[in-house]
């Protein structure tokens, strides 16, 4: 899929359900996750995909973006521990305090080791780190759910941190130029025992 318009970024972002290959493309493209994270600044983004110079900025970024290299395939991620269904880690998994949930994937050499702590009334904090990444302080890392994406950067240990996420289902994807790891379909909507990829 080339990177879809504007418009078509906004229509995704209202209704994410609806538009599925705009968020799969969106999860494995730099360019336009960050545009999709900048939806979440603007109140009205159905009137923003009209204003003149929106579009103008967002074309002459899209002509910059066309002349660099195009970034690799993402790997999807593939369940490898859920502590929701009571089985034991089979690796090694990080402290990142008293975690409601605990999740590993793997993708080739990466692998992303998730927790979602239950530490605030208006939502769970989701801590993750990225292993195998060749410059995790380069990559960054997007969440998109039905209520909007957000964007971070990772640190230098390939570390990241999502603030106030409510229960529901999300697109993770890590972005490491040459190294992308794809979840389409993170279920976090409870801590019930079952898969969260299903």
């Amino acid at each position: 899929m080339t990177c879809p318009g504007f418009d078509e970024l906004v229509a995704a972002h209202e209704q994410p359900a609806a538009h599925a290959a705009v968020l799969a493309h969106v999860g494995g493209c730099a360019d336009c996750s960050r545009t999709w994270a900048t939806l979440e600044l603007l109140r009205d983004a159905r009137s923003a995909a009209g204003w003149p110079e929106v579009g103008e900025a967002l074309g002459r970024a899209a002509r910059r973006a066309g002349d660099r290299p195009r970034a690799a395939p993402a790997a999807l991620g593939r369940l490898v521990y859920d502590s929701a269904s009571g089985a034991r880690p089979a690796v090694a998994l990080r402290g990142a305090g008293p975690a409601a949930r605990h999740l590993v994937l793997s993708a080739g050499a990466l692998q992303l080791d998730l927790a979602l702590l239950a530490d605030a009334p208006e939502g769970d904090t989701l801590v993750g780190q990225v292993s195998g990444l060749a410059d995790a302080s380069a990559a960054s890392c997007l969440l998109a759910g039905d209520a909007g994406a957000r964007w971070s950067p990772l640190e230098g240990n390939g570390d990241f941190r999502f603030e106030r996420v409510t229960p529901g289902h999300y697109l993770l994807s890590v972005d490491g130029g040459s190294e992308r790891l794809l979840v389409p379909d993170l279920d976090l909507s409870a801590t019930a025992s079952r898969d969260p990829l299903r």
